[in-house]
């Protein structure tokens, strides 16, 4: 599929600029299908699930269903976000150990991911929806995986929410490297690669420019904000990730090896740092 999609990218795409433009933006926003496992199902199975309204867009009023779960009766609720092709139901070993320590935990899957409905969304429209969620529950700590990490930085800032703790595992750091590193491996050149974000601006009104952690962070108003990284993730940069903690000392870091993008969530070093942040 990747060697058809860059001839399609290196021929008709520098012909046809617009029509290229919009197949990379359709193919960019639409996560692969997967199935789940028993543990997935179990987990899913012992939530509190429903399925929420909200809206797509600050520009839009359409409603888009999104499937919610909530797990635990604690005092504090944490609002645990999943990442690119993810679903809340891969958080088991997460939830389990948040509601063994007494938190209440709600989770949901974004748009086209998991069981909720739909084929294709965007940053965008996860930064918009996680807004609705922080409004419409009372959320003293947020933890987020991966494209869910730089979704819930970007929404925080926007929503000048306070938070005890806001914890970043593997979050993509800027939302222009993605679409460079598409850019790279398909093989797409100018003027495709440059219009692109225009017809982004255009058509969801964000300058994709804009979207990274360096520019929001510091409006985010946790008392506490730590980013989880894995020195072996290829799906991150590393090395970006590395210069963001250098430039804000003030984000507290937790390091480990071995474990890669997405085992990451689940291991138990993490999870024990995780503990030990939020008792803190």
């Amino acid at each position: 599929m990747k060697k058809i999609l860059i001839l399609f990218f290196t021929t008709i795409g520098r012909i046809f600029t617009k029509t290229a433009a919009r197949v990379f933006i359709n193919l960019f926003t639409q996560p692969p299908g997967r199935a789940f496992r028993e543990p997935h199902l179990a987990l899913k199975a012992a939530a509190a699930e429903t399925t929420i309204m909200v809206s797509s867009y600050a520009f839009d009023e359409s409603k888009t269903g999104v499937r919610t779960y909530i797990w635990g009766t604690g005092n504090k609720t944490v609002l645990l976000l999943h990442g690119w092709a993810g679903s809340a139901v891969d958080f088991g070993a997460m939830v389990n150990m948040l509601t063994e320590e007494g938190y209440r935990v709600i989770s949901f899957d974004q748009p086209a991911h998991g069981f909720s409905e739909g084929k294709n969304t965007n940053l965008i429209q996860w930064i918009y929806i996680i807004r609705q969620f922080l409004r419409l529950y009372d959320i003293s700590i947020v933890i987020a995986h991966s494209l869910g990490g730089l979704a819930a930085t970007i929404a925080l800032a926007r929503e000048q929410k306070k938070v005890s703790h806001h914890i970043l595992i593997a979050p993509l750091i800027s939302s222009i490297w993605a679409f460079e590193d598409a850019f790279r491996q398909l093989r797409i050149g100018e003027p495709v690669s440059t219009l692109v974000p225009q017809m982004v601006l255009n058509n969801y009104k964000e300058d994709v420019r804009t979207l990274d952690l360096p520019t929001h962070i510091s409006n985010v108003q946790a008392e506490q904000v730590l980013l989880i990284y894995d020195t072996t993730d290829v799906v991150i940069s590393v090395p970006q990730t590395e210069r963001f903690l250098h430039e804000h000392p003030e984000v507290q870091v937790c390091k480990i090896t071995a474990e890669g993008h997405y085992r990451i969530i689940r291991d138990e070093e993490v999870l024990l740092r995780i503990k030990n942040s939020l008792s803190s």
